[in-house]
């Protein structure tokens, strides 16, 4: 099942982001995201992992484990090796907020 993908360009391209899980307790997510960024420090080749906490309205908050924001290309790079490595791993569009 395809999903169309709208693109915003952001300078010269889009930004993406890694999503390697997602949680509903902020305590555990903090937790798995220092556990994730020892397990795959060479693999994640000096990305940072971060949490990102998100309310999908009915549906409750999450707080997902993701990188900081990639060209496609890295994301795309990185992730594979994750994938290779058994970890669970897709993109995620970048999209900037505004207050």
């Amino acid at each position: 099942k395809m999903k169309k993908r709208v693109t915003v360009l952001e300078g010269s391209a889009p930004l993406y982001m890694i999503q390697l899980a997602a949680f509903r307790n902020a305590k555990r997510a903090a937790e798995m995201t220092e556990i994730l960024s020892q397990k795959h420090k060479s693999r994640l080749k000096g990305v940072d992992l971060e949490t990102m906490r998100v309310d999908n309205g009915s549906n409750g908050i999450f707080h997902r484990i993701v990188s900081v924001p990639l060209s496609r290309q890295d994301a795309d790079k990185v992730c594979s090796i994750l994938r290779r490595s058994g970890q669970d791993c897709f993109l995620r569009k970048h999209e900037i907020t505004t207050p």
